[in-house]
């Protein structure tokens, strides 16, 4: 989430790196498809809990939130607001 903080200004750009936008599509890709779609290697393999299967989604999902709302010129925090709920409730 921090590199999303400092890519923010790259994002909101009319024109954006495609390397960039490869490799965060490429994060919340292989995240779903690894760890939380039921057939992915970690799940198929047992080598995630059911705890850490949540887990991932929830932060799959916050990330691809946060990218979501900066790639359409939103706010940092509107972006942000989930994650920060997030970090709020586990300290």
């Amino acid at each position: 989430m921090e590199i999303l903080h400092i890519l923010a200004p790259e994002l909101r750009q009319p024109a954006l790196d495609r390397e960039v936008m490869a490799c965060l599509w490429s994060i919340l890709h292989l995240g779903r498809s690894w760890a939380v779609e039921p057939d992915g290697m970690l799940r198929s393999n047992k080598l995630i809990s059911d705890e850490q299967v949540a887990l991932m989604e929830e932060w799959l999902n916050m990330l691809s939130y946060a990218v979501m709302i900066l790639i359409e010129d939103g706010g940092e925090e509107e972006a942000f607001w989930g994650y920060k709920a997030y970090m709020r409730e586990r300290t």
